[in-house]
């Protein structure tokens, strides 16, 4: 079970790391705009938005997913240097900073008036079922032990 949720929290936290870096190259090194943008307005060029405003977003944006890429990098240490070797803080320390990031998206889509309420649900539903393995496989083991 411990090998199973290491590999679903893997590809969860690879997943969001990809698409993390994949926004901050289309920010950085490519010039555009946050994809926010196509949410909001159904334009990702922001015409008709402020410049300041765009600056804002933009910003926000870079912050955002440098932070969510960070956590990513992160999680993926403590999975693969802690977790799989049965460190029940890695369990506690992973399942905070998941349920927060994914807390975080649900609120952050409220904001947007939940135009993809059934997508977020899709994607805490990968790191719950992995973080419930780890528990089991980390604490199930050191009861049979003691």
């Amino acid at each position: 079970m411990l090998r199973a949720s290491a590999v679903i929290l893997t590809f969860w936290a690879g997943v969001r790391l990809v698409l993390a870096l994949g926004i901050l190259a289309m920010l950085l090194v490519f010039g555009k705009n946050a994809p926010v943008l196509l949410v909001l307005y159904g334009d990702i060029q922001g015409r008709g938005v402020d410049a300041r405003a765009l600056a804002t977003i933009n910003a926000l944006a870079v912050l955002c997913n440098a932070s969510i890429a960070a956590m990513c990098l992160l999680s993926l240490t403590v999975i693969w240097c802690a977790l799989v070797r049965r460190a029940a803080w890695a369990v506690w320390s992973l399942a905070a900073c998941v349920f927060f990031l994914q807390g975080a998206s649900f609120v952050s889509d409220a904001l947007l008036h939940h135009p993809d309420l059934l997508g977020n649900v899709a994607a805490s539903s990968i790191p719950v079922v992995g973080i419930i393995l780890a528990a089991s496989g980390v604490f199930r083991r050191s009861i049979t032990k003691a």
